[in-house]
This record gives structure tokens, C-alpha cells and sequence, in this order.
């Protein structure tokens, strides 16, 4: 059973993969991966224009994922299968929500995932993994899911489609969060398009990221290190005032 890509090279999870040593292929568009796929493979057509252009795929390709056998995952579609997209929304107080039990026990029902930046297209899924909506709680939504939330991540009613209607294929450039919500995350999604294939929990380097890790035990002078480096971050900034031009400063 084959894995295949839909993107351009520079694609966050296209070299995640390939850095993790799991056997991929990519096309350039969507058309050729399918045409090219063997039959029963995992397919992966990514965003490579989001925000500003939304991922085409002509209705030639859903048909032949069904013909073939295949099991598909897109991003920021333009057309779905009996499903239209409405035009591309960009968050402002909504959180992106964990809502299914899909990703247990590693990642629970509520928890609170970081999509900065999130631009994504409403559409009307009867069910999802991941919404969009104005919740409250720090790492979970506390008082639950507010009555308009909007699909991020579902299945597909037909049954051989997984649908992102953001961008979740930028997780390392955008910075999303945490770390191992979006490891369980990918895992889940290539696993259910490549069903009987074991995938393991993908590493990668996150571009931001805490000095410690969360199980780190602290040195004793932890906390005068953290006061040394974020003097000098000011001092290499040039952020600090001369007593000469101080009234300037304040006014």
C-alpha cells in the first residue's frame, strides 16, 4: 500500500516524513498522484496555495479515488463531492477543538489545539474531529463547545475522504501546538487512509519551543539562566534606554 503526496517540496509534512524515514512519494498535482497511485493507496493532496488560492481538484479525480480504491486526505478543497465549500473565513476569537474521541488516549475530547493564524472554509460536515469556536480554558475547553463551531477536520460522508478545511500540513512553519497533539493527529489521518499500515509518532523540530521539556528536571540556577538570556535578548535588541535620552523615550 503506497502513500502518496500532492504538494510542492518545500511541504512541512512532505519532509517531516521524509525525515522520519516512512516511505512516500510525491506528484506535483493531484491528477498525477491518483493516475499514478496503485490501487488501495493512501493519497494526500495539500494546500500548497493557502491562504490566498484554495486547492482545485477537478471532479475526474474524486472519481477515480472511488474507481481505484483509494483513500484520500485534501486540504482546503475548492469542490468537495456533495459538499460546497463556503468562502475562506479567518479566525479571530475562535480556538481550533478537538471534538471526537478519534485520537484517544493520546489526545483527549476538548482539548485546545494552536493554529495560528487559521484560515478555513465553513462547510456543513455532520460531524468532525476538530472545530473552530469561541471557547474558553486554557489547554481545554472547559464549559464545552459554544452552539457555532465550524469543521476543521471530518470524515467525509462518502466514506474514502478525509477533509482539512485549513492548512494543517504547515504544523512546523506555523508553529502549531502542542507538540504531540499534532504527532497524534497526523498519525490518526495517515493511518486512516493507509488502513493496516503502522505509522509511528513522527518527530520533528519545532520552530518555537520551550528551553525545557515539560518532563525535564530544572538545573538549581535555572531561574538565574532564564534572567541571563532574556537580558541578553533585551541587550542584543538594543531595547534598553540611555539615561541621555530618556525624556525623549517617554514622551
Amino acid at each position: 500500500m503506497a502513500l502518496i503526496l500532492s504538494c510542492a517540496e518545500e511541504n512541512d509534512l512532505w519532509r517531516v516524513l521524509w525525515e522520519n524515514r516512512i516511505e512516500c512519494l510525491r506528484y506535483n498535482s493531484a491528477k498525477e498522484a491518483v493516475a499514478r497511485a496503485p490501487n488501495g493507496s493512501g493519497i494526500m493532496v495539500l494546500a500548497d496555495g493557502y491562504p490566498d488560492a484554495l486547492t482545485a481538484v477537478d471532479d475526474s479525480v474524486f472519481d477515480a479515488v472511488s474507481r481505484k480504491g483509494l483513500r484520500l486526505y485534501i486540504e482546503y478543497p475548492a469542490t468537495l463531492p456533495d459538499l460546497q465549500p463556503g468562502e475562506p473565513r479567518r479566525t479571530t476569537w475562535e480556538r481550533a477543538v478537538v471534538c471526537s474521541d478519534a485520537f484517544v488516549p493520546e489526545l483527549a475530547n476538548l482539548q485546545i489545539l494552536m493554529i495560528h493564524g487559521c484560515c478555513f472554509l465553513p462547510v456543513p460536515a455532520p460531524a468532525a474531529h476538530v472545530v473552530v469556536g469561541r471557547v474558553a480554558g486554557f489547554d481545554r475547553a472547559v464549559y464545552g463547545l459554544p452552539e457555532e463551531v465550524w469543521p476543521i477536520l471530518f470524515e467525509h460522508p462518502r466514506g474514502d475522504i478525509i477533509v482539512s478545511t485549513t492548512k494543517l500540513s504547515q504544523f512546523v512553519t506555523g508553529r502549531y501546538a502542542p507538540y504531540e497533539a499534532f504527532q497524534r493527529i497526523w498519525q490518526w489521518i495517515l493511518g486512516s487512509i493507509c488502513p493496516g499500515k503502522t505509522f509511528p509518532s513522527m518527530k520533528w523540530q519545532p520552530a518555537v519551543r520551550p528551553y525545557y521539556r515539560n518532563d525535564e528536571w530544572l538545573p538549581d540556577d535555572s531561574e538565574l539562566r532564564a534572567v541571563r538570556r532574556g537580558t541578553a535578548w533585551f541587550r542584543g535588541a538594543r531595547l534598553f534606554v540611555d539615561v541621555a535620552w530618556q525624556d525623549e523615550a517617554r514622551r
